[in-house]
């Protein structure tokens, strides 16, 4: 499908920004493979395995040939998604990497706005602030899905990229802490930043989650983090 090979050639110009050589994953055989090999100076560096989210798309009669309708449907909801797809990651990580050699990383673009990487957030585990601010998830059953089927310690490296136009009338941009925390690290104003976040561009609306139980802290940190790096923790 066409956004199929716009997000590879997209997730290939990311990490070539970072000095990091996506190389398309063969697929030549039934194995589950992961999308792409990612080199740094010739060397095989870790494994990374490419997720869309996009609208559904539901084809009408009664539209013009050609149209398509893009519909959210309400049986599968943002959490369900993007668990499903975290899972389906792992299980083409692990299938290609079983002795974890390598680090593993998930790649998530994000195509629409009725997502978002709060709820990435909410499903991986990271933490939230109750009325007593105790640091938990809303919802943890999405957590322990993933806990149960040992698929957070596949995942070394989650990516979360937005990449959908804002849209006329769509109303006022809030800033949240990661934006605020890039004003003071930048010395930017408020305005520059929302005009930058208008215009999504994927070097400024990515952010990454390190999982506590990888073992390839340093050198993701040190090859592909941003300001935005948050460490993820383990909830019993």
């Amino acid at each position: 499908m066409p956004e199929d090979r716009q997000d590879k050639q997209l997730t290939i110009e990311y990490f070539k920004e970072k000095g990091i050589e996506a190389r398309l994953f063969p697929k030549t055989s039934d194995m589950l493979n992961p999308d792409f090999k990612l080199y740094i100076d010739g060397d095989l560096f870790a494994y990374c395995e490419l997720k869309s989210i996009i609208p559904y798309e539901l084809l009408s009669s009664n539209l013009p040939s050609g149209q398509i309708c893009q519909v959210e449907l309400n049986g599968d909801p943002a959490f369900n998604n993007i668990q499903k797809k975290i899972h389906d990651a792992a299980k083409q990580l692990k299938s290609f990497n079983p002795c974890h050699n390598l680090p593993n990383i998930v790649f998530f673009i994000n195509h629409t706005r009725h997502r978002n990487v709060g709820d990435l957030k909410e499903v991986i585990g990271v933490p939230l602030s109750n009325v007593s601010d105790i640091p938990c998830p809303l919802y943890p059953i999405y957590r322990n899905r993933l806990l149960i089927k040992d698929d957070l310690l596949v995942v070394d490296y989650i990516i979360f990229l937005e990449s959908h136009e804002k849209q006329e009338g769509e109303e006022a941009i809030v800033l949240d802490d990661y934006a605020k925390d890039f004003i003071k690290y930048t010395g930017k104003d408020e305005k520059w930043v929302k005009e930058v976040i208008c215009k999504h561009s994927p070097s400024d609306t990515a952010y990454y989650f390190l999982l506590s139980e990888s073992h390839f802290q340093d050198s993701l940190k040190e090859n592909i983090s941003s300001k935005y790096c948050e460490i993820l923790t383990n909830f019993a």
